[in-house]
């Protein structure tokens, strides 16, 4: 019962999580660490057993390294590198340890980090999942545009474009037209490429993160104003989102064929 709303609850987390930090004004990393990590004991509780045989046990220490893909431990090994060569340089008297890790904007990277694994979390759950295929479900050859522009806005509000919403929605789109011979597989492409980009300022997603930091990192900011630009960065991308899915529900990315 618990693993079939899991997708539900985890987006419902999410929301609160937003709406606690936009009422309260306070950084929402710290919140949304401590949700992600509920959410984790939540689906350990549910999901992380394995079968073996007729009984069921807890995932042993070999089993949790299997999760890690080559890409983490190769992030692991630079982070490791980079601390050492600070280190060194500290060491070396090439730095004042106190004022670099003074200059260093702990509160955005707090934000980030925390939204980051909770989003990550969500879409672990399910959560994403659950919208793309709600989208899909009203699909006709007339709504097809607009719904993958939609999808792959929403998805780009919580991932990369180009490592993520591109690599996953191109393969669908194909599908789509040889299911509905009346969409432009061109027009498709289109419609979630350009939505995709103008969702990217999300500071849920890469771009919006950098924002944030390059921001932060050039001028000192209170915690009220990083959660303003949050906000406002969000509020932006989803109004680009829905620009470009009227756009889309119109035809304006099938013109391209007149030229």
């Amino acid at each position: 019962m618990i693993r079939a709303i899991l997708p539900q609850l985890s987006l419902l987390v999410l929301i609160m999580v937003i709406a606690v930090g936009f009422v309260k004004k306070i950084n929402i990393g710290f919140f949304s660490i401590g949700a992600a990590f509920l959410l984790a004991l939540l689906g350990m509780a549910v999901e992380l057993q394995i079968k073996s045989g007729d009984t069921m046990r807890l995932l042993k220490a070999s089993d949790v390294v299997k999760g890690f893909s080559s890409s983490m431990f190769v992030t692991l090994v630079g982070v490791t590198f980079l601390f050492g060569m600070a280190a060194v340089l500290i060491l070396l008297g090439g730095a004042d340890e106190k004022k670099a890790i003074k200059s260093i904007p702990w509160g955005t990277l707090i934000m980030i980090c925390g939204v980051g694994v909770l989003v990550n979390m969500i879409s672990l759950l399910g959560g994403i999942d659950l919208i793309s295929n709600t989208l899909a479900s009203f699909m006709t050859e007339h709504t097809a545009t607009p719904i993958m522009a939609a999808t792959s806005g929403i998805l780009s509000w919580v991932s990369s474009t180009t490592a993520v919403v591109m690599p996953t929605l191109y393969p669908i789109s194909a599908e789509i037209c040889q299911r509905f011979a009346g969409v432009n597989y061109v027009e498709l492409i289109a419609a979630i490429t350009a939505t995709s980009f103008a969702a990217a300022i999300s500071p849920l997603s890469t771009g919006g993160a950098i924002i944030m930091s390059s921001y932060s990192a050039a001028r000192e900011t209170t915690t009220e104003e990083m959660n303003k630009m949050f906000y406002t960065l969000f509020l932006l991308s989803v109004a680009n989102v829905c620009v470009n899915v009227v756009m889309a529900a119109v035809g304006v990315f099938g013109l391209g064929g007149l030229f």
